[in-house]
């Protein structure tokens, strides 16, 4: 009997299932797809191996005998496996104390079962005693499963805990050398000896994990070479179990943590599956996969592996006879509708058996379903009538599996984002899956100069090919296109990469300004643009009365902060978006956002919601307590009806201002905003009203020099407040007077959420920047119309033009970003780059040391990583985890935005930076810029220095 196999997208086996067949070959894949498995079998082949399951329920009914080798088979894996598993957890637990006195019992060099361990290991599991019995229903002895098997010993057992916590500490210490920059070994501080003792400090690895299974100390000593090669934490070191003896260096010592303990075949190995595990262990050793992979197996390991169970599908149970892809030609069966590629992308044509297994040669995940040929040529006429037409439903699958073909060669190298202008050393890594001769690399380059050595080659299965590679971007930006190519012109891998070319010592930089437009009074607005500068570009940004929710810069932080976006849409007559609705499904845990939410809720007829939310506790510190007011204003009730609710309180905190905040103008302004905007007749907000305009000038709030001195966005936001209570009361040039101070740096509170934002938000909403009517634009006297309430107008060559509004006003902000020099500036702070820049097999170990010149409350600092370097994660991690850092985020052009906690003056601060080289040659380091989020215009900087990387170091 001959086997057909068709092979096809998972994506179009699903559509053979939900349309009418239309050929033989869909007839045969629908049957396919629905022939049932057979779960009686009493064991499938998997893996090369014959695998026993359990006994199916009411076996008799079934039909099905009782299977004595199915029997033995399952106890193995099942009863005696949580036995033998619960007496090594009894050693586990004993020797991670330090104590075997209950499991164990010394004998000269070696150690014995204390012959209690039996009984303290069935009596914490679930089966108990009745179930430790063997398979004639006798209680199971110790003496019993040591006559079964001569490989189940104490010191054996002991080998097995000993081998899983060498890894897991060989793991943890391997992080903790790697964030700490301690592979190089001028950065070594301290003795390497007692690391352990502070990986444990630090709550790295548990007590536990630090003995053996002896109970006795691991160790790391000194070797010149590590017999351990997998992976070599400390160079010149390796980690250590004493063994039975208690004494390192000594020929019981036990040091690889993925060697073979019991032997093949056995009760004990087969019980705890030790075959499977070392398959597993050494298939990623071999991989050379993530070390975690490793430790992760030990741990399924110890939990008892993998549950004995019948195969779900047939997926699962890989067929034990001998068959071949088909590589189908029918395009109208490989049709993939999810597919954007054009239909027939693997359909090469054949209807036969074939001798050899071969997947279509485009890469992707294949269903593979496989019948007998007799089958198929019995339905050869089609779905007509007659036998010809016979539904092939009632006939026998052979198997049905899923593939996956990722091409013969994979590109495994990484290539930068950012190419130099000077050469780059890299090496281009190749990974063979077959064997192939003469493989060679193809390049096709624009915008830059690749030029590769090594010419073409053999390559065995499994193997690396590696060319090394001069490249260097000669355009602003490029693409390089790799193929790997073989003897006969075949190509099995093609890479395609894009690149900017690096720009060194140069960033990106903002200019901002703004002004309120009002009928009558344009703003001239004339910016130099700065010399040196490239790449610029600039825009001029108006937003007509009531939109300022639509803002690009409100809408970039909008997810983060649906609340207060939806607040100032819904008051201001407008409908959010829908994912900003969508958001508001979910409380916040911020009182202001919660209750700009229920607002929210309210005016968009959701009030029962709305009703639950609004119970929120009253703020006491005024400036939370006024936001919190003028988000909930719309909800005040008339001033006739004294109620106990969240706005009373509120404002009861807010009129108290007037005697414990009676010097301060930034409270003052502030509480007037909230009390006015709940009740414009409310006599204690004009009182604070007329009291907080005494203290402000054209200058704004400069009396003041408390808050105002360390934080410019407290005054700025008084003065935002101030206008909307000017506004409430009537006090129309009050109002303009105050908005025209704000508004050249209305970008500063836009640009993130907080309070600042809000604020703005609520002027836009409340109507102090005017009522939300159309307005009139003209730039340079020519109309522009404002789409939605918003218009951006680009700005070209010399950033100048005359803007002017007719009927309502208008917020006005000019927003430029150029390329410039990073300029050597020290002031408000000073910035170095210490360590040794490492080489392109060795990360650097390089510091940044940032020194306060004055206290700062919100530091930031950017760090532009040089071109062809990357940041792995456990080096960002480390940074993270840094003393001092608050948070660290993406920047501009894949710069680091590194978020730290105040400084005071003087104060200097260290941040580890283990840059990965991606290629050798001379490139220039990190630069730095570093300012406070209050006064992001006052800014220090530090270029680039050049820095000489060396290549990796060839094996001898």
């Amino acid at each position: 009997m001959e086997t057909l196999v068709i092979a096809l997208p998972p994506a179009a086996a699903a559509s053979l299932r939900a349309s009418a067949p239309r050929t033989p070959l869909e007839h045969a894949a629908r049957a396919a797809a629905s022939t049932p498995s057979d779960d009686a079998a009493p064991a499938v082949w998997r893996g090369g191996r014959e695998i026993f399951l359990p006994a199916v329920e009411d076996a008799v009914t079934r039909g099905v005998l009782r299977d004595a080798w199915r029997q033995r088979a399952v106890y193995r894996t099942g009863r005696l496996a949580l036995v033998l598993r619960a007496i090594e957890a009894e050693v586990r637990d004993a020797s991670g104390e330090g104590d075997l006195t209950a499991v164990a019992v010394r004998e000269g060099p070696r150690w014995r079962f204390n012959r209690a361990v039996l009984e303290r290991a069935v009596s914490a599991q679930p089966l108990g005693a009745e179930g430790a019995r063997d398979l004639g229903g006798l209680p199971l002895s110790l003496d019993s499963l040591e006559a079964a098997d001569p490989a189940l010993t104490f010191d054996r057992v002991a080998r097995r805990v000993t081998r899983a916590r060498l890894l897991r500490v060989l793991v943890a210490l391997r992080g903790f050398v790697h964030e700490r920059g301690l592979d190089l070994r001028f950065a070594r501080r301290g003795e390497v000896e007692s690391w352990l003792v502070a990986m444990l400090d630090e709550g790295l690895v548990q007590e536990a994990d630090l003995r053996d299974g002896w109970g006795h100390a691991l160790a790391l000593r000194a070797s010149a070479s590590p017999r351990f090669r997998l992976f070599t934490p400390v160079a010149g070191y390796e980690l250590v179990a004493p063994g039975p003896d208690g004494r390192a260096g000594t020929a019981d010592d036990v040091w690889d943590p993925i060697a073979r303990v019991l032997p093949s075949g056995g009760l004990y190995a087969s019980a705890v599956d030790e075959d499977g595990l070392l398959v597993r262990l050494q298939g990623v050793a071999l991989a050379r996969a993530t070390v975690a992979e490793l430790s992760t197996i030990f741990d399924e390991d110890a939990r008892g592996g993998v549950e004995v169970a019948p195969p779900p599908t047939w997926d699962d149970v890989p067929s034990a006879l001998r068959f071949a892809i088909l590589d189908t030609r029918d395009a109208a069966l490989l049709d993939d509708p999810l597919d954007p590629r054009p239909a027939g992308r693997a359909t090469d044509a054949f209807v036969g058996a074939l001798d050899e297994w071969r997947l279509p040669d485009a890469p992707g995940r294949y269903v593979v379903l496989t019948f007998e040929r007799a089958t198929f040529e019995r339905a050869g006429g089609g779905p007509g009538g007659g036998s010809e037409g016979r539904s092939l439903a009632e006939d026998q699958l052979v198997t049905r599996a899923a593939l996956a073909r990722g091409g013969d060669v994979r590109f495994v190298s990484e290539l930068p984002s950012r190419w130099p202008s000077a050469p780059l050393r890299q090496r281009l890594d190749f990974v063979a899956l077959r064997d192939l001769t003469g493989l060679r690399l193809e390049i096709e380059a624009e915008g830059a100069e690749v030029e590769a050595t090594g010419g073409a080659r053999d390559a065995a299965a499994g193997t690396r090919v590696t060319w090394p590679t001069r490249l260097r971007a000669t355009q602003p930006a490029g693409r390089v296109v790799l193929r790997a190519v073989d003897a006969g012109g075949r190509v099995h891998a093609t890479v395609e990469h894009t690149f900017r070319r690096d720009e060194p010592n140069r960033a990106t930089r903002d200019r901002r300004g703004g002004a309120l437009l009002r009928e009558g009074a344009p703003w001239s607005l004339d910016v130099p643009t700065p010399e040196g500068a490239t790449n610029a570009r600039a825009r001029l940004v108006v937003t007509a009365p009531g939109r300022l929710h639509r803002d690009p810069l409100v809408r970039a932080w909008a997810p983060r902060a649906p609340a207060l976006v939806a607040w100032a849409a819904v008051l201001s007559g407008d409908t959010p978006s829908r994912e900003v609705r969508d958001a508001l499904a979910h409380d916040p845990r911020d009182a202001l956002a919660r209750a700009c939410a229920s607002v929210a809720r309210l005016g968009l007829s959701d009030r029962g919601v709305a009703a639950r939310a609004l119970a929120i506790e009253p703020e006491t510190q005024p400036k939370r307590a006024a936001a919190l007011l003028v988000a909930l204003a719309p909800t005040a009730p008339p001033p006739w009806e004294e109620r106990d609710t969240t706005v009373e309180r509120l404002r009861e905190v807010l009129r108290d201002t007037t005697r414990t905040h009676a010097d301060e103008p930034l409270v003052l302004a502030r509480a007037a905003a909230a009390l006015l905007s709940a009740d414009p007749r409310d006599e204690s907000g004009r009182l604070l009203l007329a009291r907080a305009a005494r203290r402000f000038d054209d200058r704004g709030f400069t009396e003041d020099a408390s808050a105002a001195a360390t934080d410019p966005r407290d005054a700025l936001t008084a003065t935002v407040a101030l206008a909307i209570a000017a506004h409430h009361a009537g006090d129309a040039a009050l109002r303009d007077r105050a908005l025209a101070i704000a508004a050249p740096r209305a970008w500063l509170g836009l640009r993130e959420p907080g309070e600042l934002a809000f604020w703005w938000l609520a002027a836009s909403a409340s109507g102090a920047l005017g009522a939300a009517e159309d307005v009139e634009l003209l730039v340079d006297g020519a109309p522009v119309a404002l789409t939605g309430g918003l218009a951006q107008v680009p700005l070209e060559g010399r950033w100048r033009a005359e803007v002017a509004v007719r009927g309502a006003r208008a917020l006005a902000r000019f927003e430029a970003r150029y390329d410039d020099a990073i300029p050597d500036a020290d002031a408000p702070f000073a910035l170095t780059v210490e360590g040794h820049p490492g080489r392109a097999d060795r990360p650097a170990a390089l510091e940044l040391v940032v020194e306060a010149k004055t206290a700062s409350e919100e530091p930031r600092l950017l760090v532009r990583l040089p071109a062809a370097s990357t940041l792995d994660p456990g080096a960002r991690a480390a940074l993270t985890r840094t003393a001092g850092v608050r948070e660290v985020s993406e920047g501009p052009d894949g710069a680091l935005v590194i978020a730290l906690h105040p400084l005071a003056s003087g104060e200097v601060r260290r941040l580890p930076l283990r840059l990965r080289w991606l290629g050798a040659g001379e490139r220039v380091g990190p630069a730095l810029a570093a300012w406070d989020a209050a006064r992001p215009w006052a800014s220090a900087s530090r270029p680039g220095t050049t820095l000489t990387i060396a290549p990796r170091r060839t094996s001898r």
